[in-house]
């Protein structure tokens, strides 16, 4: 199974309530709505890939979209949580929209590649993380344009 990502876009009452605590996690998880045309602008998986989109947009605006650790204890692991207003939401959206495939390959492939894994999985780990990049790119610009923030997991 392994630690994953899940993003989910909501309305700003549920990002005041989920922001607002007292423990963000704790029973308060908020249902994403179904009344886009397009699902992929509701929630966004990333499934393991989230470690690598941490790397490759260290610094960057967009890197609130998967900031955060888990929590490791004894049993197991805590989540975390992020939540970003719908301003963040834009912010992130627009630095996300500059990424290209060529930035991801350069990660991998390129001259100074950066490697989490060996070398050698350089090219499926590159082709792992581009199938993602397009589905962060859809939810973020769906959830900028309807002015909605956003809920995240990691774990």
């Amino acid at each position: 199974m392994g630690i994953r990502y899940l993003a989910i876009s909501v309305d700003n009452d549920d990002y005041e309530r989920v922001k607002a605590g007292p423990c963000p996690s704790c029973g308060t998880r908020p249902s994403p709505r179904y009344d886009y045309d397009d699902p992929a602008e509701t929630t966004l998986d990333l499934d393991k890939s989230w470690r690598y989109f941490q790397r490759i947009l260290r610094g960057r605006p967009s890197e609130i979209l998967v900031d955060g650790e888990v929590t490791h204890t004894g049993y197991g692991w805590i989540s975390h949580q992020g939540c970003l207003s719908p301003r963040e939401v834009e912010v992130a959206a627009a630095d996300l929209a500059t990424i290209t495939v060529q930035d991801i390959q350069k990660y991998f492939l390129g001259e100074k590649a950066n490697y989490l894994t060996s070398p050698n999985r350089a090219q499926d780990d590159c082709a792992y993380v581009t199938s993602y990049l397009s589905a962060a790119q859809t939810f973020t610009r769906g959830a900028a344009g309807a002015g909605r923030g956003i809920v995240y997991y990691i774990g």
